[in-house]
């Protein structure tokens, strides 16, 4: 009787024992599959992470080489067609419209849809943001990502300082994996402000106003050679010799250079004395800077002067056939000139030498604060010493 109670007793441990070996089985697979399952799901939003970060890399890459041949073929433009883009509406191929007319919305066409006026630019082929998005969009499908939605929702396309274009592209982006593990949706996302130097790029103003005063409206050529790229100037002081060398057209390119425009500090808030135009500006041939363009820049980024000038070199607009009318005393700074205010150019530089016509430079009393001038005459033009050239 006592063998038979044992024996039920060892019965009920046994039973027992296996009882808990098999809750411990199924406990520790049940947490090795979820930590498995853990694991994946972690490597597969790495990837998703890796892959969005990538996509606004290349976006970022991708807008400055379309901003730049977009840049380019603006000026183009205006020296083929003899227009500028005063008040362009931008024709877009996507649901967004650019705010603000002009060149702006010029270069948002081009660098979007890469049209203008609505018709094929095939400077822009294979350079658009749209290509860029059909591009991602192949990468995608190699790395088992979904997107269904990438697309540009708006831009703004601005003047960081002078001599830099800013762009800010957004995207909407909706992505996943192809298992649905993992999935990031982000709307209206900016991409960090791409930089676009205009160095080496034609002023467009010059040919506007040059075609204006040929002295025959035919030659087209004469103004379309009359070209100043933009270079920024770096000149330590400023006096007779300096100027001869901004405006010698013997020397090499970069001394026929762009200072940053701001007579403003100066106090000097007359219309004859706004500051210069930014390079939008003088895609619309105005002669002075956009209050739109300023308050765009400022709020954007925090630009306080995003207009150009340079010096205008009489002798080199009468080479290229161009009228000069020097004895109504323009002032010859280019905004300045070009605006034909009579005796603007109210001071002479000394020791200026314009051979062979004996010019004297002129130039307005602002400028003198500005460039902080040497050797000068405000009060009688005619006392003006110029040496023998």
């Amino acid at each position: 009787m006592k063998a038979g109670r044992k024996g039920y007793l060892y019965s009920i441990v046994t039973v027992m024992f296996l009882s808990l070996l098999f809750f411990l089985i199924i406990f520790y697979s049940s947490r090795t599959e979820r930590g498995m399952e853990s694991t994946a799901n972690k490597i597969t939003t790495d990837e998703l992470h890796y892959f969005i970060t990538g996509v606004k890399n290349d976006l970022r890459r991708a807008a400055h080489i379309s901003g730049k041949r977009a840049i380019q073929y603006s000026v183009a433009y205006i020296l083929s067609s003899r227009e500028n883009f005063s008040n362009y509406g931008m024709r877009n191929c996507t649901a967004f419209k650019y705010p603000i007319n002009g060149t702006q919305a010029a270069l948002s066409e081009m660098m979007l849809c890469g049209t203008l006026n609505g018709v094929a630019v095939s400077f822009m082929e294979n350079n658009t943001l749209l290509d860029w998005i059909e591009r991602i969009n192949n990468t995608a499908e190699g790395a088992d990502i979904v997107f269904d939605r990438l697309m540009v929702s708006d831009m703004d396309v601005a003047m960081y300082n002078a001599f830099h274009v800013g762009l800010i592209v957004y995207l909407d982006m909706e992505l996943r994996d192809e298992k649905n593990t993992s999935f990031y949706r982000g709307y209206h996302h900016p991409i960090n402000t791409v930089l676009i130097n205009i160095n080496d790029t034609e002023d467009p103003l010059y040919f506007i106003y040059g075609m204006r005063d040929l002295i025959n409206p035919s030659d087209v050529g004469a103004a379309a050679d009359l070209m100043k790229y933009f270079h920024k100037c770096d000149v330590k002081k400023f006096n007779g010799t300096a100027i001869d060398e901004l405006l010698d057209i013997s020397l090499k390119e970069d001394y026929r250079c762009y200072f940053t425009s701001n007579v403003s500090l100066y106090g000097f808030s007359v219309p004859d004395y706004l500051n210069g135009p930014s390079f939008f500006d003088r895609c619309e041939g105005r002669l002075n800077l956009s209050p739109v363009y300023a308050e765009q820049s400022k709020e954007l980024f925090n630009a306080d002067f995003i207009g150009l000038e340079s010096f205008v070199d009489l002798r080199d607009l009468w080479t290229h056939r161009i009228t000069v009318l020097y004895r109504n005393n323009y002032s010859w700074v280019d905004y300045v000139y070009w605006r034909r205010e009579v005796n603007s150019g109210s001071c002479c530089v000394n020791n200026t030498c314009i051979d062979p016509y004996n010019w004297t430079f002129r130039i307005d009393s602002p400028h003198i604060l500005k460039y902080n001038m040497e050797g000068y005459d405000c009060t009688d033009l005619s006392n003006c010493y110029h040496p023998p050239c």
